[in-house]
């Protein structure tokens, strides 16, 4: 995507050609909240989430109105990042007493390459793993693009067990610390990291391709730390040991990298998923098609 600085109504134009979406965050915080999808229109007028009209001022400033017509939010400069042009601004009138509120524009661009992260342990793994794959077979997700990192053994080793590739790792890796196990690569795209008690729903690629990754943000989160991180930032961050002794996932938010949270999370269900006499509640991940089963809280620790 190019954009022209000043702004001017027939680039702005191309730019907006397509759906767009509007994020905001409060500075210095490195969050972004998305506020909606836009489509703009030849006429000077946008749709979608948000409604209203647009303009380009004199000395370039382009400006959203609402559909009253009062202005909302203008935007007069650009950024990159990772690759990605994108426009940004403020609301037109609004103030925090804690920071300033940045707006951004930029292209919707939906997920189109990724991988799969399962995290698990020796002693249960047995108990859970079988039905996480079998739920990606179903799914039509190929097992070549899936990696089980496996805590707890012996001694560190790569294999294949059930068509997966398979790291085996001395070390006791809980969710988001296995990551740091996966091998350097040259792989640009996004990995989901599962935890072995999830599953996946048969419609799972068709709602992950619904994600939208156009800000190219390092971690997008969806419940705890089951979420998609960005390989580039993975291999980044590995480099630096942040994932060296514990990890909380509140600290990666907080200073390092670029990030959203999509989608919410629903309870359907408290069961005895594993038939091993500890009872689950059944939490539906509907935004990435993803099921999760987490221990009721004061049950045992067994699978």
């Amino acid at each position: 995507m190019s954009i022209q600085l000043p702004f001017k109504m027939d680039e702005f134009l191309k730019l907006a050609d397509g759906k767009m979406a509007l994020a905001r965050n409060l500075l210095p915080d490195t969050k972004m909240e998305h506020v909606g999808f836009i489509n703009f229109k030849a006429d000077g007028t946008y749709s979608g989430d948000l409604e209203g009209t647009f303009r380009t001022t004199e000395d370039g400033v382009v400006v959203l109105n609402d559909k009253w017509n009062k202005p909302v939010y203008c935007f007069r400069g650009a950024e990159t990042r990772n690759g990605s042009t994108f426009m940004v601004g403020e609301p037109y009138q609004e103030a925090h007493f804690s920071g300033f509120v940045r707006c951004v524009l930029y292209k919707y661009l939906p997920l189109t390459d990724f991988q799969v992260c399962i995290s698990t342990h020796k002693d249960y793994m047995a108990e859970t793993m079988s039905r996480v794959i079998r739920s990606l077979v179903r799914a039509g997700f190929p097992k070549d693009r899936v990696v089980v990192v496996v805590g707890g053994n012996d001694k560190n080793d790569v294999t294949v067990a059930d068509g997966c590739k398979t790291i085996l790792t001395t070390e006791n890796y809980d969710g988001l610390t296995a990551l740091s196990a996966l091998p350097k690569s040259d792989f640009n795209g996004y990995w989901l990291l599962l935890h072995d008690t999830c599953e996946v729903m048969d419609d799972f690629k068709e709602r992950m391709a619904k994600v939208n990754v156009g800000l190219n943000f390092d971690h997008i989160d969806v419940f705890g730390d089951i979420g998609l991180y960005w390989s580039p930032f993975l291999q980044k961050i590995t480099e630096m040991g942040i994932f060296k002794g514990q990890v909380v996932l509140n600290n990666l938010r907080q200073h390092y990298g670029l990030w959203t949270q999509i989608g919410s999370s629903r309870h359907v269900a408290t069961k005895d998923i594993y038939g091993t006499g500890t009872q689950r509640d059944v939490i539906y991940l509907d935004d990435i098609g993803v099921k999760k089963y987490r221990r009721v809280k004061g049950a045992a620790a067994k699978p």
